[in-house]
């Protein structure tokens, strides 16, 4: 078995299914997670290509989902969430039926890992974008374990995760009628192993040694639309010498750090893999709604039957209104993001010297500090949508 490596997007559909074990996961360079076949036990059943979601091309395929902007009822939860709390909404509908969820969580060390919650204490762990690859381990055959139990179960993740999970539970033949599942507009993962680099330079150099009690990557203690990190120590509350001095969301946005695969993703199109589909609704202030937005909203693409019977059970916690597809555009909804030129030169200084590294580019790029200035602008303007088709291009050709 022979595969392109830079096309693999670490889901671990393939480590699941294989039924010899012919598959080990192992780390590249750059940290990410990846498959490494074992010759001898490979017995070619072809069953790691039938699962790989980048065998799919849904690349600026056109479809007509339902559009809505929702904002969550529960104020407490708004503020939670990273935009409208629409994630809350879904997931309590399947904790009602006694079901479970499953999504990304810190850990100990603030690493990403896959969680499972039966009760909401747990759920709320999930709350949240996270801009950082997860492992994602064995969930796939956790998942299965659940449906054969009997259980609803929501998953939760980016469509290449979710692909991976829709293939893997249809060549085990699993009965996936309860099974929820609910993809993101992905703009990309970054690396663990940068991330890891991060937390030691913060720690060391900004936080100056304290311990990190509380970290969001997404706070609304500015305007929900913004980058800016949430870090609260033993001492209070770091938030703002954090963002300052050293971001994690602005290294993300060069997208230096992301995970090559993400340049060739497959699921750059209205088609989508999740029943529904939760994003940032970016470009509300143009969308002629009448929903308030202030504390934040998402934007909720119902794609399918079960999608619409699913919103259906979150209708009483949302207050929400009908959209349509061109005023939620989003690039990631129609291209796949270009790679910047600049990026062999992160990775070559971040081998030099990762702290360094995490200095200089946790400052962003001049590209993502002018356009970051301006989008506000933009948005009030109503040019943010042509805007953005530009400045993709402009970034794509490294300036």
């Amino acid at each position: 078995m022979v595969f392109d490596k830079d096309k693999c997007c670490g889901c671990s559909a393939c480590f699941s299914v294989c039924p010899v074990q012919a598959i080990k996961w192992t780390k590249n360079k750059e940290g990410f997670s990846e498959p490494e076949i074992i010759e001898d036990k490979c017995i070619d059943c072809g069953l790691c290509r039938k699962v790989c979601p980048y065998e799919e091309d849904h690349v600026g395929k056109d479809a007509d989902p339902e559009v809505y902007a929702a904002v969550h009822k529960d104020k407490k939860v708004l503020l939670k969430s990273s935009s409208g709390g629409a994630f809350t909404a879904l997931s309590d509908a399947v904790l009602r039926q006694g079901g479970v969820v499953y999504g990304v969580e810190f850990d100990r060390e603030y690493g990403l890992v896959y969680g499972r919650a039966s009760d909401k204490k747990r759920r709320s762990r999930f709350r949240g974008s996270k801009y950082v690859q997860c492992d994602p381990g064995i969930v796939y055959r956790q998942v299965e374990k659940d449906l054969k139990d009997g259980k609803a179960v929501m998953f939760t993740g980016t469509p290449c995760y979710v692909s991976g999970l829709k293939k893997f539970l249809s060549v085990r033949k699993a009965d996936t009628e309860k099974l929820f599942l609910c993809d993101n507009i992905c703009h990309g993962a970054a690396s663990p192993m940068v991330w890891k680099e991060y937390l030691r330079y913060i720690r060391s150099n900004v936080l100056k040694g304290k311990t990190v009690k509380m970290l969001s990557m997404r706070s609304k203690k500015t305007k929900w639309q913004k980058q800016y990190m949430d870090c609260i120590t033993e001492y209070g509350d770091e938030s703002h010498l954090l963002n300052k001095k050293a971001s994690w969301n602005k290294l993300y946005l060069t997208t230096y750090a992301t995970r090559k695969s993400c340049f060739s993703c497959p699921f750059t199109g209205y088609e989508r893999v999740g029943d529904i589909t939760v994003a940032d609704y970016w470009n509300i202030e143009n969308a002629k709604l009448y929903i308030d937005y202030k504390s934040g909203v998402s934007l909720l693409l119902i794609n399918t039957a079960k999608g619409k019977e699913w919103f259906a059970q979150c209708e009483k916690d949302l207050i929400y209104e009908k959209s349509d597809k061109k005023s939620c555009w989003q690039i990631h909804l129609e291209r796949q993001q270009p790679i910047s030129s600049k990026r062999s030169v992160f990775w070559e200084d971040f081998r030099k010297d990762s702290q360094k590294a995490i200095a200089r580019y946790s400052k962003g790029s001049l590209f993502n500090v002018i356009s970051r200035g301006i989008t506000p602008i933009l948005r009030k303007l109503g040019l943010y949508t042509f805007a953005v088709n530009l400045f993709g291009r402009v970034k794509g050709s490294g300036k």
